[in-house]
């Protein structure tokens, strides 16, 4: 008898009938039975199937039968030398069946790893690419960082445009104002915008105005001093009037400057906006494609994992089964081997056969017997040992029932 304990992890469910089968089966036994039979010739495939037993240990629990993961390999015979030469033989192929099987299953699973894995790096790369063309199409690391600095941009270039714009207002009006004055003839206003510059200036055309006011009382207008006043007036006023149109000629480039940087404020405030309006959409597909390489990473870097524990198990093979009953010969108390006996199976059946031929015969001759009933003039004849006088024609009616399958037997007393 040998025990061979599983290597089914705890919680696992493991089919125990369909593995007894497998491990019955021709394909798994053919090749230990080809060895057996170098040493007996006679051995064959049918008879080790049916001698060989492979059950489930089991035990009982709280009145419940449980079963173990332990399996119990026996094996009869009459010959106490082969029971143990087979046991033997049957553990070492076991083991080693399922060494070249977990080989074989870690092979395929090796293999499939190492195709899926150029496809996983292919994937994560690719994902990437994507996330790095992302970020620098739309300039940013984090798409919420990103979003929060554009707003606090727009607000500042919203404050500066508003800041440009009521600038923008007050010059259009005080340009206005001083056009205005200047087309009246009054230049006086550029003391205004620069009083140090044209003070000095304002102070000779004051003095000249006293100048004349006081000589007009004196002299006649076509006098000479008045007419020398007069001139310095009015090159003073063309002296003024040229520097007011070179202020307001300086005004007019400012509000020019000025609207020119509003409609650069504008257009950066326009940028912001659609840069604003386009990060929902950024920010969907940077999740998107985020979730999709965390996904890939994760995928690859369990792969990875799995290929290093399936080489590391592919090289270190210490035997899924492991023997925990070496093959042993089955003895009674008093240390015999107990014996072995054969089911007489084809003995019984030729017995069967012949008793129920027998049988057969004799409730033919029973029947036989208690038949009274003669059906044609022969079987009167042979049975009286008599001659016949006469025989009765068939009627018509008894013909039609004749046909029917009615045959009607002839009592041996309706005869005289």
């Amino acid at each position: 008898m040998n025990k061979i304990k599983s290597s089914a992890e705890e919680g696992s469910s493991v089919d125990y009938q369909s593995l007894s089968r497998v491990l019955k089966s021709p394909e798994v036994l053919l090749p230990l039975v080809n060895k057996l039979q170098t040493r007996y010739p006679n051995f064959d495939y049918k008879n080790f199937n049916n001698r060989l037993i492979i059950q489930r240990v089991t035990f009982l629990r709280d009145g419940k039968q449980g079963g173990t993961k332990l399996l119990d390999i026996s094996y009869r015979d009459r010959d106490p030398k082969r029971i143990q030469y087979v046991l033997d033989e049957t553990a070492k192929y076991y083991l080693e069946y399922m060494d070249q099987e977990r080989l074989k299953v870690s092979k395929q699973s090796i293999d499939f790893i190492d195709q899926q894995m150029p496809q996983l790096q292919q994937k994560v790369d690719k994902l990437q690419q994507e996330l790095q063309m992302l970020r620098v199409q739309y300039n940013f690391n984090q798409p919420e960082l990103r979003s929060r600095s554009l707003s606090d941009q727009l607000d500042i270039l919203t404050n500066r445009r508003l800041e440009v714009q009521a600038q923008l207002a007050e010059s259009r009006l005080q340009y206005e104002s001083y056009k205005k004055r200047s087309l009246t003839g009054d230049n006086r206003w550029i003391v205004d915008i620069s009083p140090k510059s044209y003070e000095n200036l304002i102070s000779k055309v004051n003095e000249i105005d006293s100048q004349l006011a006081l000589s007009s009382t004196q002299f006649y207008e076509n006098s000479l001093p008045i007419q020398s006043l007069r001139e310095k007036q009015q090159s003073l006023r063309d002296l003024m009037k040229k520097e007011a149109d070179a202020v307001l000629l300086q005004m007019q480039s400012q509000l020019k400057q000025l609207e020119a940087r509003e409609r650069l404020i504008t257009n950066s405030q326009n940028l912001l906006q659609a840069k604003i309006t386009q990060m929902p959409t950024a920010q969907h597909r940077y999740d998107d494609i985020q979730l999709k390489l965390e996904l890939a990473k994760d995928t690859l870097k369990l792969f990875l994992e799995k290929q290093k524990t399936l080489q590391l198990d592919a090289g270190q093979i210490d035997g899924s089964w492991q023997i925990i009953s070496k093959p042993e010969l089955v003895t009674n108390e008093n240390g015999d081997l107990n014996p072995v006996t054969e089911k007489p199976t084809r003995r019984h059946l030729a017995i069967a056969i012949v008793i129920s031929t027998l049988l057969g015969i004799a409730i033919g001759f029973l029947v036989e017997v208690l038949n009274t009933v003669f059906h044609t003039p022969e079987e009167i004849k042979s049975a009286t040992k008599r001659p016949l006088l006469g025989v009765i024609p068939i009627a018509k009616a008894m013909k039609i029932k004749s046909r029917r399958g009615e045959r009607k037997g002839f009592p041996l007393n309706s005869l005289a």
